[in-house]
């Protein structure tokens, strides 16, 4: 069921793509696979639009949502309100255990950091440009595994070696 519905929505790259010095020694039941793989829908960029601070306004994250926190969750009270539409609302909701990627940051160890959104707050938040959402298959992947394997060395040095900077600030 997942590798059909996973073919409707995203096309994974090769396997090459995955770093040569990954532990060859898995579970038998397990399978290296790029993450797009595991990924429900394709990759989102975040809202692009400077928050207004509407006092009604829905919650916009901000970058350092993605980073001020060590346990590896999103600071779901870091955020601005802003004006929306309905349309623009469901198109950036985060849903809980949405993955969340810092796409620019002027700290290259935070460029690439990926944090869980758990949906605390019990309200709908929305997230910003620099922060890429990944909806991974929640039926068959643990999402805090998934933050786990993208936060150890050997794939911090692959998601480093991607980035580049513009202006100062680094991006992947």
């Amino acid at each position: 069921r997942m590798d059909m519905a996973r073919k409707a929505l995203v096309k994974p790259p090769k396997l090459s793509a995955l770093p040569d010095e990954l532990p060859s020694e898995l579970p038998a039941t397990w399978t290296w696979q790029p993450l797009c793989a595991l990924l429900s829908e394709p990759s989102q960029n975040g809202y692009s639009q400077s928050a207004d601070e509407s006092p009604d306004g829905v919650p916009l994250l901000r970058i350092s949502a993605g980073t001020s926190r060590s346990d590896g969750h999103v600071e779901e009270t870091d955020f601005k309100p802003t004006t929306l539409d309905a349309a623009t609302k469901g198109k950036f909701a985060l849903q809980v255990g949405d993955l969340l990627a810092v796409r620019f940051n002027g700290n290259l160890h935070f460029t690439g950091k990926v944090t869980i959104y758990r949906g605390k707050l019990g309200m709908l938040q929305i997230f910003p440009d620099k922060l890429i959402r990944l909806r991974v298959w929640n039926e068959f992947v643990v999402t805090e595994y998934v933050r786990l394997a993208m936060s150890a060395p050997v794939i911090r040095t692959a998601i480093e070696s991607f980035c580049a900077t513009t202006v100062g600030n680094m991006g992947i």
